[in-house]
């Protein structure tokens, strides 16, 4: 998406981008108007960093999650939860008193 300019030996090459102009609005915010980040290719380099943090941490929790669904006590949390979403679902509504329809553990 970048594209470098030539440019000759000991000079400051310029990179345009191409994006939509939604994202450019919201960079050009950042950068000149809320000052977040001194340069447009900071702004981005950050994004894509939180990007790429953010995955990584996300697939480490479904990891562990599925590792603990695992277990027995995975397992049990998972029955005490279904249990009451179908008790919720399934008994008649007590909206009147504000009464949960859920059982006590």
């Amino acid at each position: 998406m970048a594209e470098k300019k030539p440019a000759g030996r000991g000079e400051r090459v310029a990179i345009s981008y191409k994006m939509p102009p939604n994202i450019y609005e919201k960079v050009n915010r950042l950068v000149y108007e809320e000052k977040k980040f001194s340069t447009v290719s900071d702004c981005i380099t950050q994004a894509l960093i939180s990007f790429v943090d953010t995955r990584h941490d996300r697939e480490r929790a479904e990891q562990l999650f599925r590792e603990y669904l695992a277990s027995d006590a995975g397992r049990e949390f998972l029955r005490h939860e279904i249990r009451g979403a179908l008790v919720d679902v399934l008994a008649p509504p007590r909206a009147a008193n504000g009464e949960r329809n859920r059982p006590d553990p």
